[in-house]
């Protein structure tokens, strides 16, 4: 491979056209690379229908890469989700139709608009399906938001919905990107996400033992029809447009509790007497599971696991958890 230079008098590895050649491939994917994580404001104007105005008011002063004023994609697609930015864009469509009508004929006209909205649409429709994978994700994932055997210790000593909401919320936060809030107790919902001052997801905990389902499978200890109760006080303050969940928790210890803890673990009387009639953990377990499944046939089920929460007082302890949507 490579050539002696005749002109230069060099062993060369490249000729000078091979050279040019990839010296273009290498601008070309770096202009790709650039592409994909920024816009510039001439696309921003030409392409999406921007105004220096609306920049300027939206995103603020330009970054630079490689001598082209960008924003990021990220920060337009934020911004284009808003319901701020989407009325301020909406009847500057139906402007620009009407001059484009007169200026390319209606079937061109309309493919622009068609083109404008169709990206308007994709950023709104999107939004609340990755919230609420997010919202899963996230519960499913929170256990690492507690220190090693913190559950465990919290499951057994205090009501567990409270400590598992709000590492929640926090885990969610820092998830979602800078248009949605996360707030916890947001007008008495124990969990909202929030976009404009408007909900997208509401979200109402409940917190038992898995005994209460597995020794009363019919009522399951009236929890079910509290959580049914938040749910229809939910659903009042969602309107149209947000998501209602609700999250059945159930604190599971996989031991009978010793006489030792008695005053220091709540309920050791009716875990004790559970492990009696079940014989064991996994009994225990499947009965809460089958009694959830029958209380719950119908509804839309989204999610459902177990939360290791580590050992505490010598005892492993689960927290079960079910998550619909209403």
């Amino acid at each position: 491979m490579g050539f002696h230079n005749n002109k230069t008098g060099r062993y060369q590895l490249y000729s000078d056209s091979e050279r040019k050649a990839y010296a273009q491939q290498q601008r070309e994917a770096n202009r790709q690379s650039i592409m994909s994580k920024w816009i510039t404001v001439w696309r921003l104007k030409d392409e999406r229908k921007w105004t220096d105005a609306a920049i300027k008011k939206y995103l603020g002063t330009p970054v630079e890469q490689n001598g082209y004023k960008v924003f990021p994609v990220s920060q337009i697609k934020q911004v284009e989700q808003s319901d701020a930015f989407q009325q301020w864009m909406l009847p500057r469509l139906e402007k620009l139709y009407k001059r484009d009508c007169q200026e390319y004929g209606e079937d061109i006209a309309s493919d622009i608009k068609n083109a404008s909205l169709a990206l308007l649409r994709s950023h709104s429709e999107s939004s609340a399906p990755r919230v609420e994978q997010i919202l899963i994700d996230a519960l499913k994932e929170v256990i690492g938001a507690f220190q090693p055997d913190e559950l465990a210790y919290l499951a057994l000593t205090s009501k567990i919905e409270l400590p598992i909401r709000d590492r929640w919320a926090y885990t969610v936060h820092q998830l979602l990107p800078n248009q949605y809030v996360v707030s916890r107790e947001w007008k008495r919902v124990d969990l909202a996400v929030v976009q404009d001052r408007k909900p997208v997801a509401l979200v109402e905990l409940k917190a038992m033992y898995s005994y209460d389902a597995a020794m009363d499978p019919i009522s399951i200890s009236g929890f079910c029809d509290s959580l049914e109760r938040d749910e229809r006080k939910a659903l009042k303050l969602a309107g149209d447009d947000a998501s209602v969940f609700t999250v059945l928790l159930a604190t599971h210890p996989r031991t009978s509790v010793p006489i030792e803890y008695e005053q220091v673990i709540k309920y050791r009387n009716l875990i004790n007497r559970s492990f009696r009639t079940f014989g064991d953990a996994h009994a225990i377990e499947k009965a809460a599971n089958e009694a959830v499944s029958a209380r719950f046939n119908g509804k839309n089920v989204i999610a459902a696991g177990k939360l290791p929460g580590g050992i505490a007082f010598d005892i492993e302890v689960d927290v079960l958890y079910w998550v619909m949507k209403a």
